[in-house]
């Protein structure tokens, strides 16, 4: 992860000249920024091989030198689902956690010290098909086995939910098979070991260029949801590392933003701080087109912004609507205390010090 190649560091320092000029005050303000002592926070996802399809918030940052330009340093390390990350940020065996919302509301119904510091204002949750598949509605799924990465995912989660609110019982009326994600996710469609897929649009999209007919999305009663990532950490840790928290949600928001308008740089920044996801076998150029258009959708739907345009914010009415869908749908079991799980006022700042407009433009001069 930190072998980054000589192409990669010609980028990172006219990314950061670029972005050093549109943010600070000038470029003399941002070396010594750089100078100064990096906290460094360890970061968990429920993404065991970190792959592309979340290189919006970890490659890009990463290779972007974002983290590094705003004053800290993030380890990032994957588990087998978003429950499992959530559960060490509580436990303090990291310092924050990324996955599902529905995880987070989840693990923080039975975690009192679980505080909500982020979440996304778009749905990203779905269940897929093969693209050749006779399935064209979620109730059509009776009977099926639907794959999800793990039972501690929170694609199974939602998968659940999303077929509840279908009018089937997810307990019954289909079979959940765990296969993981990538090659594993595309071996299973093709042989047939399972009939459908739940997840969110970028781990669908990751291995849908391996399944023949691609992988199509099925229309559910969560698609107008507010209803993505979130960022989940101690109330311990907020007290003791809140400046760090701030700056690496600033880092989340850019990564966020830099992909989401130009899907090519976010996959080539990614693969430069992971070079061994790089497909072999493909042209790199074919390669990181397929994968950026594969990626549109799922890293689009992370970057809208709330309805008073910020990113990672959502105000109490919203939370409230989104517990209840989750309860009535049985996606969790119980309701948590929104007005103390939630502390959405570092992402308000982060929101606040992210230059959107500059960081649309840097994409846009990118050149590979």
């Amino acid at each position: 992860m930190n072998l980054i190649h000589a192409s990669t560091r010609a980028l990172i320092g006219w990314m950061l000249a670029v972005l050093g000029s549109a943010a600070l005050p000038g470029l003399e303000a941002q070396a010594q920024a750089q100078t100064l002592p990096k906290q460094t926070l360890s970061v968990s996802i429920g993404d065991p091989i970190l792959s592309v399809h979340n290189g919006n918030i970890i490659g890009v940052p990463i290779a972007g030198g974002l983290y590094e330009r705003n004053g800290i340093q993030a380890k990032w390390t994957g588990t087998q689902g978003a429950t499992l990350s959530m559960q060490a940020a509580l436990a303090g065996s990291v310092d924050v956690a990324v996955g599902g919302t529905s995880a987070a509301f989840l693990v923080a119904a039975s975690a009192p010290n679980a505080r909500i510091i982020r979440l996304d204002a778009a749905n990203v949750w779905n269940i897929a098909v093969p693209g050749d598949s006779r399935i064209k509605t979620i109730a059509e799924l009776k009977g099926k086995r639907i794959g999800v990465q793990a039972l501690a995912a929170a694609g199974y989660l939602f998968a659940r939910g999303i077929v509840a609110a279908a009018g089937l019982d997810p307990d019954a009326d289909v079979r959940w098979v765990p296969v993981g994600v990538g090659a594993q996710a595309a071996s299973a469609i093709r042989s047939g070991e399972i009939d459908a897929y739940g997840a969110n649009y970028g781990i669908t999209a990751q291995f849908a260029r391996r399944v023949s007919q691609g992988m199509r999305f099925l229309p559910s009663a969560f698609d107008e949801l507010p209803n993505g990532f979130a960022v989940v950490v101690s109330a311990e840790q907020i007290q003791k590392n809140r400046p760090a928290l701030v700056a690496f949600l600033k880092s989340y928001n850019e990564g966020i933003v830099l992909s989401a308008a130009n899907p090519a740089m976010g996959v080539t920044l990614h693969w430069n701080a992971f070079p061994n996801q790089r497909p072999s076998g493909t042209p790199l150029p074919e390669a990181i087109a397929e994968t950026a258009e594969g990626l549109t959708r799922s890293w689009g739907a992370f970057a809208t912004p709330s309805a008073d345009g910020r990113l990672g914010i959502a105000n109490r009415e919203a939370l409230a609507k989104l517990q209840d869908l989750y309860l009535r749908h049985g996606i969790t079991k119980k309701a948590i205390d929104i007005d103390r799980v939630f502390d959405l006022s570092m992402a308000d700042e982060a929101a606040r010090r992210t230059d959107v407009d500059a960081l649309k433009r840097t994409a846009a001069a990118w050149r590979p």
